[in-house]
């Protein structure tokens, strides 16, 4: 997951990580060691961040379910987020079904929490996880979703699933290794697209003088014109 950013006093911060336990944080100017500040956080940054993971959970923990899908990786992108599943093949049926149901999730207003565990304790073995970093030390943090899905994970999370708003599932796409990348968007940027893809039918529209459901044969018409005028 992407780091956060914000102000501490009136001083950006550029960017965070991580060092063993602690953050360690790069930031634009200087500050005065000992002095009180106020830290401001970029809440847009953070609440998209934590739809998109606690969004790639829900994914990962229903696909599990219905199909028998692993997630091996995943990847927090700035416009769109991936999952990579253990699987050859997801048929457009598949992806259907699992929108519908992870949708069904939000819609039931099921409760995240967050609880820490030592990391000796046995439950952590019956938790899904893709391990530990080399240099963790303290105890492991558990995201849960009731009755769904346990998983060992440090990224910031919404406290409902109804927080996500909507989760729409764009496609699938050949992966590595014998493996698929299912492509999708949460809550804000799922209002983001729809917008961006509005301003662009209202744009067609106008220039190709028709209707929506007109635009591909139209933009086909013109493509064989232009092909004509070059022979």
């Amino acid at each position: 997951q992407p780091d956060d950013r914000g102000l501490i006093g009136d001083v950006p911060v550029l960017r965070v990580t991580r060092r063993g336990p602690e953050a360690v944080h790069f930031v634009l100017a200087a500050l005065e060691p000992g002095a009180e500040v106020l830290l401001s956080l970029d809440w847009e940054r953070r609440f998209d961040h934590m739809q998109q993971h606690s969004g790639q959970h829900l994914i990962s923990a229903i696909a599990e379910q219905m199909f028998g899908f692993k997630t091996t990786s995943w990847e927090l992108g700035r416009q769109r987020s991936v999952v990579e599943l253990d699987t050859p093949l997801v048929t457009a049926e598949q992806v259907e079904a699992l929108e519908k149901s992870v949708n069904e999730k939000i819609r039931d207003r099921v409760p995240v929490t967050v609880r820490e565990l030592a990391a000796d304790d046995p439950e952590v073995e019956t938790v899904r996880s893709r391990g530990l970093p080399d240099d963790h030390v303290g105890p492991v943090r558990v995201v849960d979703i009731k009755d769904i899905d346990s998983n060992l994970c440090c990224g910031t999370h919404v406290s409902n699933l109804s927080d996500l708003q909507v989760i729409k599932l764009l496609g699938v796409e050949k992966g590595k290794k014998n493996k698929t990348n299912l492509v999708f968007l949460v809550g804000n940027r799922v209002l983001k697209s729809l917008e961006q893809s509005h301003s662009t039918e209202k744009a067609l529209t106008s220039l190709l003088k028709n209707g929506p459901g007109e635009h591909i044969e139209a933009v086909k018409r013109l493509q064989s014109s232009v092909k004509l005028l070059q022979k």
